[in-house]
C-alpha cells in the first residue's frame, strides 16, 4: 500500500476538514499518511501531519491573489489563479513516484498547474477530490445556472473583459496535462450530483470519475463529547444552528437567513437561530453550539456534500436544508425537512420550524447516527481500492 499525502490549502473549511478527517482514519486503518496545509496560527499539528511556511512573497501574492479573487463575483467564489507555495521537488521528500500517492483536496494559493505538471512528470500519482467545481470549470467554485464547462468556459459570463478568457484558458493547459497524464491520476466525487456533472465537463469527461461520500470519523476535536442521551424530549422553544464560517454568504444562504430571522422575529415564533461562528468566536471551541441546538438549518443556494450535515448526522441532529446540489443525497425523509430553493424557502422553513413547535416529534438521535453509519460504512474502504488501483 503506497503512503498518502494529502495537500489542502487549509486545515479548515469544507476540504480542509474532510481531508484531515481521511487521513486520521488511513492512520487509524494502518495506512501511511501524511496532511500537509499552510501554516496558521489554528493549526495544531498532530500525528504525521506538517505545516508549509511560506516566503514573504509567496505571503504577499498570495494575500493579493485572495483579496482579489473575493472582489470578482457575489454570487460565487471565484479563484482564477493559484499562487504557488510549495514546489514540485520540495515535494519528493515526502516519498519516492513508486511509493507515494498525492491527494488534492484544495489546491488554491498551495500549489498551481505547473508545479502540478513538474509533479505528474515526476511519475507520482494524484487523486483529486471534488469538494467543489472549481477543478474543472477554471475558476468558479460553483456554476450554479451556467453550462459553459461542458464546453471548456468560453468567455465566462461572469466575468467582464479582458479577464473573462481566463477560466478557458485554464483549462486548455488542464486538459493537456491530464491527457498526457490520464494514467496517472483518480478523480474522486462525494456526491452523485458533482459526478455528474464533472463527467459533463470538457475536462474531466474522459477520465473514471469515483463516486464516493467524504470519510468522516470522530471530530475535529478529541475533547468534545455529546450526552449520551439518545432521545430528546419536545421544549416549548427551539434553538436552530447555522454553521456556515461565512453567514452573510450569499451562496450560503444569507439573505434568506436574514428573511428566516426577520419573519421569525415578526409571527414571534418561539425559536432562536444560533450561529456556530458566533459562539466559536466567543467561547473558543463549537461544542457548545452542537450542545444547544435541535435542529441544523443549511439554506444554500448550491452545495455539494456539505462537512456540516455529516458533523449533525454522527451526533444524531436532524437537518432542515434546501434541496440543491449533492444536499438532498445525505437528507432522511423520516426525520430531515427538505426544502425547495425559490422565493418562498423563507416561509417555507418558518413553517417548518412552527410546525416541529406544534408537533414536538421526539428527536431518536440513535437512529439518525445509526442511520447514518451504516450510509457511509464502505467510503474509507472504497477510497483505499482507489488508491491501490492508482
Amino acid at each position: 500500500m503506497p503512503k498518502i499525502v494529502h495537500l489542502s490549502t487549509s486545515h479548515i473549511g469544507g476540504a480542509g476538514i474532510s481531508a484531515r478527517r481521511l487521513h486520521r482514519k488511513l492512520l487509524l486503518s494502518g495506512v501511511q499518511s501524511h496532511f500537509v496545509a499552510l501554516a496558521k496560527p489554528s493549526f495544531k499539528i498532530e500525528n504525521n501531519e506538517s505545516k508549509i511556511i511560506r516566503s514573504l512573497r509567496s505571503r504577499i501574492f498570495g494575500a493579493l491573489n485572495t483579496k482579489f479573487s473575493k472582489k470578482l463575483s457575489d454570487k460565487t467564489y471565484l479563484t482564477l489563479l493559484s499562487v504557488t507555495s510549495i514546489k514540485a521537488n520540495s515535494l519528493k521528500k515526502y516519498g519516492l513516484p513508486h511509493d507515494t500517492i498525492f491527494h488534492i483536496h484544495n489546491w488554491f494559493n498551495l500549489i498551481n498547474l505547473m508545479e502540478l505538471k513538474k509533479l505528474l512528470n515526476l511519475g507520482y500519482k494524484v487523486v483529486f477530490t471534488l469538494h467543489d467545481q472549481r477543478l474543472f470549470t477554471g475558476g468558479c467554485h460553483y456554476s450554479l445556472d451556467c453550462s459553459k464547462f461542458k464546453l471548456n468556459c468560453k468567455s465566462c459570463p461572469l466575468l467582464a473583459p479582458p479577464i473573462n478568457f481566463i477560466p478557458e484558458l485554464n483549462l486548455k493547459r488542464a486538459k493537456s496535462v491530464f491527457m498526457e497524464h490520464s494514467s496517472q491520476l483518480a478523480i474522486i466525487a462525494p456526491s452523485v450530483w458533482i459526478q455528474k456533472l464533472a463527467r459533463e465537463s470538457n475536462l474531466l469527461k474522459d477520465l473514471v470519475i469515483h463516486q464516493v461520500t467524504n470519510v468522516h470519523g470522530k471530530l475535529m476535536n478529541e475533547d468534545y463529547v455529546r450526552d449520551n442521551q439518545f432521545t430528546i424530549e419536545p421544549r416549548d422553544k427551539i434553538f436552530i444552528g447555522v454553521a456556515s464560517v461565512e453567514k452573510s454568504s450569499n451562496l450560503k444562504g444569507g439573505l434568506i437567513l436574514k428573511e428566516i430571522e426577520k419573519l421569525l422575529d415578526q409571527e414571534k415564533v418561539n425559536a432562536e437561530v444560533l450561529y456556530l461562528s458566533d459562539l466559536a468566536s466567543s467561547s473558543g471551541s463549537s461544542n457548545s453550539f452542537w450542545t444547544l441546538i435541535d435542529y441544523l438549518l443549511v439554506p444554500s443556494v448550491l452545495d455539494n456534500s456539505p462537512n456540516v450535515i455529516h458533523e449533525a448526522k454522527i451526533l444524531g441532529i436532524p437537518v432542515i436544508a434546501t434541496e440543491v446540489g449533492g444536499i438532498g443525497e445525505l437528507l432522511n425523509s423520516q426525520y430531515d425537512y427538505s426544502v425547495e430553493l425559490n422565493e418562498n424557502t423563507h416561509h417555507v422553513v418558518v413553517e417548518i420550524i412552527k410546525k416541529i413547535l406544534s408537533e414536538k416529534p421526539k428527536i431518536h438521535r440513535k437512529q439518525i447516527i445509526e442511520t447514518y453509519e451504516t450510509s457511509v460504512s464502505t467510503s474509507l474502504e472504497q477510497i483505499i481500492s482507489i488508491y491501490r488501483n492508482l
